[in-house]
């Protein structure tokens, strides 16, 4: 979902951060490659990639390491101390981490929304396609993307859910809120196939272990009509000066939470493209191989369509029969031109290209490509008049 900064949980933004990550990782590597291999008997190599989808082999492997782990900790824990009856403060502190490492996420996720970063609006090529060109993960992304006002509204959620958990008296309220805000991303995730299933799964799971133990007072309230009592748990610390340090630590680590959350959907943007200085979507008007014009037939798949220039290193190129190439890019503004190199294993490879702008709306294309020479008469289409670009929002909709 993010780009590879090391900023997935925020802690790339603190020293040394993004080297306790990728220590972390690569402790974990090794087990895991030994689990698939070993034990499920799994043929294909086996590699931590760095932001890659949890939803992997790797990480199902992982997730299986895990479960293994914690069985043979549980076994060793309780054979050597098996005359313990009950583990009260130890239940507090884990609440506690809990809690906390849920509102890191939240918090997280919840800000790459409300500064607007993490689904970005439909972008010019988008509005080209049909439905059936998008993919179920980029129907959703495109949905998100679209109304601003509903992703920040999402990530709003997600932070009121976060802050609410940082505080014991608001625990159960922020799990309740973390709840429903989970169980939709889960739904969403699923229905859409977005490759982050087990990430969400895990952090629906830790709202409900943070809930548990309020089920029966919530059922007597919502449910069967019944007094409840309120609960106000010890607290895992009782001594004065343990509970001052604590306050202490807790104001660190909550204004760092709320610093990296803030940091990370900037530190994100900084590395997203800008538009191209030719931004726009332009019909093929006319398209000449070698000084001769080829005639626009919608069976020719090398005769091009339409250019959309997006990013200053991305463009995409429509065939005449509706195929599409994508190019990486680079520009040289001072000597108008730029190099393309197409992505499809084509044969034309890295080419300059020539432009000039006779004015705002019309362009030409020109250089050699693929052995041939090369140019383009190019029309800019008004992206405005799309139905989707023009929406706006109406109380009123419909007759009478």
């Amino acid at each position: 979902m993010e780009e590879d900064l090391g900023l997935e949980t925020g802690f790339g933004l603190a020293p040394g951060g993004k080297f306790v990550g990728a220590a972390y990782a690569k402790v974990w590597a090794p087990c895991v490659a030994w689990t698939g291999h070993h034990i499920l008997h799994i043929g294909k190599p086996l590699a931590y990639v760095p932001d890659g989808n949890s939803d992997g082999i790797y990480g199902y492997v992982q997730l299986v390491s895990f479960a293994m782990l914690a069985v043979i900790a549980t076994v060793v824990w309780t054979v050597w101390d098996r005359k313990a009856t009950e583990y009260k403060r130890l239940n507090e502190w884990m609440r506690v981490v809990l809690r906390y490492a849920l509102a890191f996420s939240l918090l997280n996720y919840g800000m790459i929304k409300v500064i607007p970063v993490q689904f970005p609006a439909p972008r010019l090529i988008d509005l080209l396609r049909t439905h059936g060109d998008f993919t179920p993960f980029w129907l959703f992304w495109t949905f998100m993307g679209y109304s601003t006002a509903y992703t920040i509204f999402a990530g709003a959620a997600e932070v009121l859910a976060g802050v609410l958990l940082l505080f014991r008296r608001t625990t159960t309220l922020g799990a309740l809120a973390a709840v429903a805000v989970m169980l939709n991303v889960v739904m969403l995730d699923f229905c859409y196939q977005v490759p982050e299933k087990l990430d969400v799964i895990f952090l629906f799971l830790m709202t409900v272990i943070l809930l548990a133990p309020d089920f029966g007072r919530l059922a007597n309230l919502l449910v069967l009509n019944r007094a409840t009592s309120p609960v106000e748990g010890p607290g895992p610390l009782t001594l004065r000066w343990m509970r001052v340090a604590s306050a202490g630590a807790k104001v660190a680590i909550i204004a760092y939470m709320v610093f990296t959350s803030v940091m990370l959907p900037l530190n994100l943007k900084a590395v997203y493209s800008p538009n191209s200085p030719l931004f726009g979507i332009y019909d093929v008007e006319e398209f000449s191989r070698n000084g001769q014009v080829t005639p626009p037939l919608s069976t020719d798949s090398t005769r091009w369509k339409k250019v959309v220039f997006l990013t200053t290193d991305e463009t995409w190129i429509q065939k005449m029969d509706d195929s599409w190439d994508t190019c990486d890019t680079a520009y040289d503004l001072a000597a108008k031109n730029m190099t393309v190199a197409f992505n499809s294993g084509q044969k034309e490879g890295k080419s300059v290209l020539a432009y000039a702008q006779q004015d705002r709306d019309h362009m030409t294309l020109s250089g050699p490509l693929g052995g041939d020479s090369l140019s383009a008469k190019l029309k800019r289409i008004d992206d405005s008049k799309f139905k989707l670009v023009r929406a706006r929002f109406r109380w009123i909709n419909g007759f009478p």
